[in-house]
């Protein structure tokens, strides 16, 4: 018999994966309330823009910054 069958496993250390899923999946929903807000931004004329104080430059830049900042 072998001496290693007798002895006891040391318990394994777990690593959860759920921490790295939950931050993918923010990672994700940032990038798409980011996309939702540009597409609804860019929905609007160029008087409402104005009047917000945005242009279409700084709507196209809007989705960039989000994901850089994550």
């Amino acid at each position: 018999m072998s001496y290693a069958l007798l002895t006891p496993r040391a318990p394994r250390e777990t690593i959860s994966i759920r921490p790295f899923v939950m931050d993918a999946l923010e990672t994700l929903q940032s990038w798409r309330d980011a996309a939702v807000t540009r597409k609804t931004l860019l929905a609007l004329s160029d008087d409402a823009l104005d009047d917000i104080g945005l242009t279409r430059g700084q709507i196209e830049a809007m989705p960039r910054r989000a994901i850089r900042s994550l």
